[in-house]
């Protein structure tokens, strides 16, 4: 796998939680549900709406690692010009 490849997919992998999160910060914001379990892949993780601070952290987290990624994967970012 190339080094861009895998920029690429943990790209796709940080969207793939960004996704989960705003699901669980809508569900229990929104009272659907009393809790909501989150999937890792490795681990599980049940919340309810008194740990809903920790899971806007956590999206707050994800997002940030999202446009990192996304910088990576796509040349975004800073750039040098020289001056004359």
């Amino acid at each position: 796998m190339s080094t861009a490849a895998w920029w690429a997919e943990r790209l796709e992998k940080a969207k793939a939680r960004v996704e989960e999160l705003e699901a669980a910060v809508s569900g229990l914001a929104d009272g659907s549900v009393m809790s909501y379990q989150l999937d890792t892949g490795q681990t599980r993780t049940l919340v309810t709406k008194q740990q809903m601070s920790q899971v806007i952290i956590a999206l707050e987290r994800a997002l940030n690692s999202v446009s990192v990624l996304d910088a990576r994967v796509n040349g975004a970012g800073a750039r040098m010009v020289p001056r004359p």
